[in-house]
């Protein structure tokens, strides 16, 4: 429930710089025909009913996704549970920064806040049904009230215990109107709640009632449902008076005042025709002047760039200049140690304009807690970076990391630039080593052995890698493992190749697994423990396993036999 409840949020966050935005047209575009407004609150609809929208460059919401809810609900442990790893994002940095560390200050694990959403959630469901259930109750007394009514016209019914006309039901409506209306004033309320009828007002209203009431913790939700109820009464006023003369408008405005009717709530329904706004109507109404044609086609113009700039999502944009850039390096794990270097001052050019160019860039965790096989960094002057990460030999698994956000990317033509700039296609000599590298107290620590499938004795959770110790790995936030009497190694866990053999590994096949680090000044091969799955895998060679075997294995000649460590 914490998360669905956490996914409205973001909805409802997204919604509101529409909603705002439709405040400030509709103030703009009073002159503008009424059924405009309308349509205004309609887009208000679509983003809150959508749970995807189209990327675009024009757009103005500066975040869809304000709380990390794949980060918090991720199903990768390291991550879910990870403080460090819930960064907000409400496109503004310094908010982004304060927030998240409040966040990381109150909130002790992910379990913890995981729990305290869930409970929220379930508040929020509960407002939601209350809402739901007033509206339901409503309708049904509403509905008992006028069983003693009498049919004056096909779908038009007269009782005497309704003080207003008004459309009651959505699929079967009719139009209740007081026993005491007759002579002119009923039909102008016939005509006024046959545009609702026409206009299918009878489903929008309970529509955007529904929404309230999804959205019930938002305070423009409300604010924007009232102006919706008002704007549809204009836009039928509008419909009915638009052909006719002075005197008519001024018959009908007297007809709206005499119907005039104070309701305190806020209901789903009726549609009632004296109840919402009746002296700013009554002024519309007596003030009503046919909208200019360039009117019009502002209109238009308006509800076209509300469209774009708001029924949209933000592009990731990676754009830079060369003089913010302090240089580029480069690795590849998959051609071997001696696969790294600086890219020249043409490659850094080039990596701009791709950058700049790139397309299919979603914000994604997917790849979180993997070690990247090759990868791009572009250091800034400023201190910062972008890292372009590449996690398959061949197949497309490419994000950018910037700004401690994560991005997948499904640009083939990027993917392959990476790999290719990455593998040393027309790049510059190798000019600094760059083997990924973890540093802990000080020390520089590599990974020269296979993944472990179980943590050996002796070892327990120290903490989580912070951004300093990963060391432009990406394996900030994830756990590592100390032992008190092995100070020149630790574990990680983390996403690794599956183990098919003594020296070989699967890869494609990835799994959550322990990942020995050692001092990068001790030697690796005499450093190296028999571990289960040596043990696993040496017994298959059956009567082949020989002492050579465990050579590369730490330990001690005892005269009798190899004594393992």
């Amino acid at each position: 429930m914490g998360a669905v409840f956490l996914r409205i949020v973001n909805m409802s966050l997204a919604a509101s710089w529409l909603i705002l935005a439709v405040i400030l047209a509709r103030l703009l575009l009073k002159k503008a025909p009424k059924w405009v407004s309308c349509v205004l609150w309609a887009l208000v609809a679509i983003r809150l009913i959508c749970p995807f929208s189209l990327e675009s460059a024009l757009s103005l919401v500066p975040s869809a996704e304000v709380y990390p809810v794949e980060t918090i609900y991720s199903e990768n442990p390291q991550t879910a549970d990870n403080p460090y790893s819930w960064k907000l994002d409400t496109g503004f940095p310094s908010v982004d920064d304060q927030g998240s560390n409040t966040v990381m200050q109150d909130v002790s694990s992910g379990p913890v806040l995981r729990s305290s959403l869930n409970l929220i959630g379930w508040i929020w469901l509960g407002g939601t049904a209350v809402l739901l259930l007033y509206a339901l109750i409503s309708y049904i007394r509403l509905k008992r009230s006028v069983e003693a009514s009498i049919q004056i016209k096909d779908g038009i019914l007269a009782c005497d215990d309704v003080d207003t006309p008004f459309i009651l039901g959505i699929f079967k409506p009719a139009i209740y109107v007081p026993s005491s209306l007759s002579g002119e004033t009923l039909n102008y309320v016939i005509h006024h709640e046959a545009a609702h009828l026409q206009r299918h007002d009878h489903w929008w209203k309970p529509l955007g009632f529904l929404l309230l009431a999804i959205y019930w913790f938002n305070p423009l939700c409300w604010a924007a449902y009232v102006l919706l109820c008002r704007d549809i009464e204009s836009a039928c006023d509008e419909k009915v008076i638009r052909n006719m003369d002075s005197d008519r408008v001024a018959a009908y405005a007297q007809a709206l005042v005499d119907c005039s009717f104070r309701r305190r709530r806020i209901a789903a329904c009726p549609l009632a025709f004296g109840e919402v706004g009746v002296k700013e109507r009554v002024r519309g109404v007596l003030n009503y002047k046919k909208p200019a044609l360039w009117m019009i086609v502002t209109a238009v113009a308006v509800l076209a760039v509300l469209s774009v700039c708001f029924l949209t999502n933000r592009t990731a944009r990676f754009d830079f200049n060369r003089s913010e850039i302090e240089k580029v390096t480069y690795f590849n794990l998959f051609q071997g140690d001696d696969c790294q270097g600086e890219l020249n001052e043409a490659q850094i050019q080039e990596l701009i304009e791709r950058l700049a160019a790139v397309k299919a860039v979603k914000k994604s965790t997917r790849y979180e807690g993997l070690t990247p096989g090759y990868q791009l960094c572009v250091f800034f002057l400023d201190g910062t970076f972008l890292r372009a990460n590449g996690y398959h030999a061949a197949e497309d698994m490419v994000e950018i990391q910037f700004r401690e956000r994560r991005y997948s990317v499904s640009d083939l033509d990027f993917s392959r630039y990476l790999r290719n700039v990455c593998s040393e296609g027309d790049v510059s000599p190798a000019q600094w080593d760059n083997r990924p590298m973890l540093i802990l107290n000080g020390r520089e620590y590599i990974d020269p052995y296979k993944p472990e499938t179980s943590l050996p004795a002796g070892y327990s959770i120290t903490g989580v890698l912070s951004a300093e110790q990963a060391n432009n790995t990406g394996l900030e936030g994830i756990r590592y493992y100390t032992n008190p009497n092995e100070p020149d190694d630790f574990y990680t866990y983390q996403l690794c190749g599956t183990p098919i053999g003594l020296d070989e590994c699967d890869t494609e096949n990835r799994n959550w697994m322990y990942l020995r680090w050692i001092r990068e000044d001790l030697n690796a091969v005499k450093e190296r423990r028999l571990t289960l799955d040596d043990v696993r895998f040496l017994s298959q060679k059956g009567e082949a396993l020989s002492w050579s075997d465990f050579d590369a294995y730490q330990g001690t000649d005892i005269g009798s036999g190899l004594y393992i460590m």
